[in-house]
């Protein structure tokens, strides 16, 4: 059932580097007919555009170097295309600290939505960096393909890159950072009931059925 017919709900994935949740959460959006916001996304979208902008340049420095952007970055992204939406939404890494959490918790009513379902996708850090360290993506479509992959280009045409913060140093710290705020963020939504685990170390099409099968 689409947001045409019940009120929009926002489903987001959350999981260490490398766990599948952008995957998953473009699965999903075609399931629901709608479309996928990564903070990631929104972030390397600014940065493209706003080149000049000293607010972007300090943005795309804490982006090179894997560091998480402070809360009120991701909230204002999020929160401009949250007030745009008029169906479902599908999040990826978002909310990732305690304080986003909060903003999501206290403003989904405020915004048009009935309910937040959080998907976290469960990998160890051991597959996380493995995963991460080994693959390239294509700037255009965000489609994520594996280092063996043959040709340097992606199936819409682009060139396939490895993302600036896939460098083993950087995928490490990010894998650090980010195991501390997953552990926070999911004890809130567990509390709440609100959160929905995903074995992440099934292949994409078990990780999808078991996701379909729990929202």
């Amino acid at each position: 059932m689409t947001a045409t017919s019940r009120q929009k709900n926002i489903y987001t994935f959350i999981g260490l580097p490398a766990s599948g949740k952008d995957t998953q959460a473009k699965e999903l959006a075609l399931d629901l007919k709608t479309t996928v916001w990564g903070v990631g996304d929104l972030i390397r979208e600014q940065i493209s555009k706003n080149k000049d902008d000293i607010f972007i340049q300090q943005i795309e420095r804490r982006y090179d170097k894997g560091v998480p952007q402070p809360d009120h970055v991701a909230i204002e992204l999020v929160k401009r295309k949250l007030e745009q939406a008029d169906r479902d939404v599908v999040l990826s890494n978002f909310p990732f600290t305690l304080a986003q959490a909060d903003f999501m918790t206290e403003n989904i009513t405020k915004l048009g939505f009935a309910q937040l379902v959080i998907i976290y996708i469960k990998v160890s850090p051991e597959t996380s960096f493995a995963r991460a360290t080994s693959r390239r993506v294509c700037l255009e479509c965000g489609a994520i393909y594996p280092i063996s992959h043959k040709g340097d280009h992606c199936k819409c045409g682009a060139m396939l890159q490895t993302r600036t913060d896939d460098d083993a140093k950087t995928v490490q710290k990010r894998i650090t950072d980010y195991q501390k705020e997953i552990e926070i963020v999911t004890a809130y939504y567990r509390k709440k009931g609100s959160l929905i685990e995903i074995d992440g170390e099934k292949t994409i099409e078990a990780v999808r059925k078991e996701i379909l099968a729990k929202i």
